[in-house]
């Protein structure tokens, strides 16, 4: 008798020789983050290991596509559906500071469903560790659009910019936009710094408070800036109805949405350099990997970026 096991993992390569300095440091970051932190809500590291020239992540296949896309056919979500999103991303930030890790890439490309429909945050590259309350960093680095005003200002900056970074994507999740856009980086900046924060009419008193207070662009003033850190986001009314104790412990139906196709084929997802390679795709449209939308994804500012990083506005 032969027995068969099939498995879903995701294979992340990165070369040594071929990626620059601080790159390999973004990836040994991930792989210490990783291994250290292990929560429903985050991907999870299965194996990881080397060779003479690589550093290689074994994942946990996560088949349910980025939220990106789910939104882009959807254009926004119901206030229930973002609170259940949003609730699932509070806690698994509020996990992550409590191990002294600040997130610090939070956007809709880096969450992804799984095959329920639940929230899986990927991609800890840009994790800045011993991030205790107080700590504070000042790396400019994130994605232009989802950038916290202090990170802008060249100011020291602490866990407050994952709660900056959540109001993004809940702004997102409800309005089907974000809340400051310009494809000129030096005016999406002024936006971010100076503009005030505007809302459809249909959105809820409480939604509209809670995007108010998480995107305050005062970091000490911030719904969660304070030392409650992620309790505070926990309290605010919009979460009223939400079990807290129950959603990590019990796999509740996502409001709205069916689950996820399952696939029964090994895929094995290589990533070397920035080059992806995909075999044995089984996945149907509704969970298709999303470079087939023909969307540019939005590029990365930092110490590690090739390409030309955007001046901090004067």
């Amino acid at each position: 008798l032969t027995t068969y096991w099939f498995y879903r993992i995701t294979i992340n390569v990165t070369k040594f020789r071929s990626t620059g300095k601080e790159e390999v440091e973004h990836t040994m970051t991930e792989n210490r983050v990783l291994q250290q932190c292990r929560h429903p809500f985050m991907t999870e590291l299965r194996y990881s290991f080397t060779t003479p020239d690589r550093l290689c992540f074994v994942m946990e296949y996560v088949n349910g596509g980025e939220l990106y896309f789910h939104l882009s056919r959807e254009h926004f979500f119901s206030e229930e559906r973002t609170r259940f999103y949003a609730a699932e991303i509070t806690l698994a930030l509020g996990y992550l500071h409590g191990q002294n890790v600040v997130y610090r890439d939070l956007k809709l490309e880096n969450l992804l469903l799984d095959k329920d429909g639940h929230i899986k945050i990927a991609d800890f590259g840009l994790c800045k560790e011993e991030m205790y309350y107080g700590a504070f960093t000042k790396t400019f680095c994130g994605t232009p659009e989802y950038l916290a005003p202090e990170v802008l200002l060249d100011n020291d900056y602490g866990r407050a910019v994952d709660w900056w970074g959540l109001g993004v994507v809940m702004y997102e999740m409800l309005c089907g936009r974000l809340p400051f856009y310009s494809t000129e980086h030096e005016i999406l900046f002024e936006l971010i710094l100076q503009e005030n924060v505007e809302f459809p009419s249909r959105l809820s008193c409480e939604a509209q408070d809670i995007l108010s207070k998480l995107l305050i662009k005062d970091p000490t003033k911030r719904l969660g800036g304070g030392p409650g850190d992620a309790l505070e986001v926990m309290k605010h009314q919009f979460f009223f109805l939400v079990d807290w104790d129950r959603l990590t412990g019990v796999r509740h139906n996502v409001p709205g949405v069916e689950s996820m196709v399952h696939s029964t084929t090994m895929i094995v997802t290589l990533t070397i350099g920035n080059e992806r390679r995909n075999t044995d795709w089984t996945l149907t449209d509704d969970v298709r990997d999303t470079t087939e939308r023909g969307r540019t994804k939005k590029h990365e500012v930092g110490p590690n970026t090739t390409e030309h990083v955007p001046q901090r506005p004067h």
